[in-house]
């Protein structure tokens, strides 16, 4: 009889042991998640595979053609038509009583085709035609009409940049990469993805990484959408055995992992950001993507805030395994001065997949690295 009652002491034991396990568990995920900084966004249902296929032109898009045909037809000019039927007899009496005022209409004549350079230059040229064949007083009132409604004019055109005051942003976007690369001689595999997506004015940038048999890594940046680019709020990144490290983006300051406050640089990104905002600003025509140009990115990273700069090095063609061979400008980050650390990241982007990273290299020091070439992509 000693037995089964001892077993179910064992047993009852063992209950509690399962039980206070799974409390604590519980308790810890809900204060991870209470002191979370990132609320991940409801992952959404993509319904394309996005193809290769030739970008447009950045250049007329930068400069809009449509600006030029405004300025030509100006509705204020055609104002003055009326003005010569009301007019009209008024100089043939001027005329009649002496003929000695010839030489002075002769001497007006220069007058007003000099003043007509002016009217030309506000107004349609062959609109004020008319008004100076009729009569030099109507010219001399037409100047004026003109001269004020060319500040008009000026003041309706386009913004120089159009992407200043609307950017085009893409949808809901999941890109697939199988990874690969060399950790300590020997080879390493898994896949990796960055998805993107965005809420009206806030937007939610992820980074997984399945090393297998290895490892696991989550890097999220979440923040708003401006008309000039990505602004971060927050950043947190998940290494293995859960360990958390993440920054707060303030308004012009940035909390560190350590605890420290460093100023907020302008136009600053984070580690998984950076990749959406260069695609922007290179599809947008802020940013020339050609090779030489020399791009800074100020990134904010759990241990500082440093001015990466990037140098395009080159144009390569990447053999994907499903999208086939697509061509892509190679971004280089240079040294850092005063480096946190030996990790840097290479960047390839593709103008025919609408500016979006393809290829991402993690280098550790100079013998091991992580390759991201991308197999897939999906959008909304």
């Amino acid at each position: 009889m000693a037995r089964p009652a001892t077993l179910s002491r064992w047993l009852l034991l063992g209950l509690v042991v399962v039980a206070h396990l799974v409390g604590l568990e519980w308790f810890a995920r809900a204060y991870e998640e209470q002191d979370a900084l990132i609320k991940p966004m409801a992952p959404p249902m993509y319904t394309r595979m996005l193809k290769p296929e030739a970008p447009p032109e950045i250049v007329a898009q930068a400069v809009p053609p449509p600006t030029k045909p405004k300025l030509k037809p100006p509705p204020p000019v055609r104002i003055i038509k009326p003005r010569p039927h009301a007019s009209a007899p008024k100089p043939v009496p001027e005329a009649e009583p002496e003929v000695a005022q010839a030489p002075q209409e002769a001497a007006s004549a220069p007058e007003a085709a000099a003043s007509a350079p002016d009217a030309v230059a506000a107004a349609e040229p062959a609109a004020s035609a008319p008004v100076r064949a009729a009569s030099s007083p109507v010219a001399a009132a037409s100047a004026p009409v003109a001269a004020a409604s060319a500040p008009a004019v000026a003041a309706s055109g386009p913004p120089a940049n159009p992407y200043a005051a609307q950017a085009d942003w893409p949808s809901d976007t999941r890109l697939s990469y199988e990874l690969g690369g060399v950790l300590y001689g020997g080879p390493l595999y898994g896949s990796a993805h960055v998805q993107w997506q965005r809420e009206g004015e806030n937007y939610q940038v992820r980074l997984d990484l399945d090393v297998k048999y290895f490892v696991n890594f989550v890097m999220m940046s979440q923040g708003t959408v401006t008309p000039v680019g990505l602004r971060p709020k927050a950043y947190e990144e998940y290494r293995p055995g859960n360990k958390r490290r993440a920054i707060q983006m303030n308004a012009d300051s940035v909390a560190l992992d350590n605890g420290k406050s460093v100023p907020r640089l302008p136009g600053l990104q984070d580690t998984v950001s950076q990749f959406v905002d260069l695609a922007h600003r290179f599809a947008a025509g802020q940013v020339p993507l050609a090779i030489g140009e020399i791009i800074p990115v100020p990134l904010a990273r759990p241990g500082g805030v440093d001015t990466w700069v990037y140098d395009v090095i080159a144009k390569e063609t990447l053999t994907t395994p499903q999208l086939g061979e697509v061509e892509a400008y190679h971004l280089k980050p240079r040294p850092l001065d005063k480096p946190r650390g030996d990790i840097t990241a290479d960047i390839w982007f593709a103008p025919s997949l609408q500016y979006l990273p393809v290829k991402i290299r993690i280098s550790m020091g100079t013998s091991h690295y992580v390759d991201l070439l991308v197999d897939h992509i999906e959008q909304r």
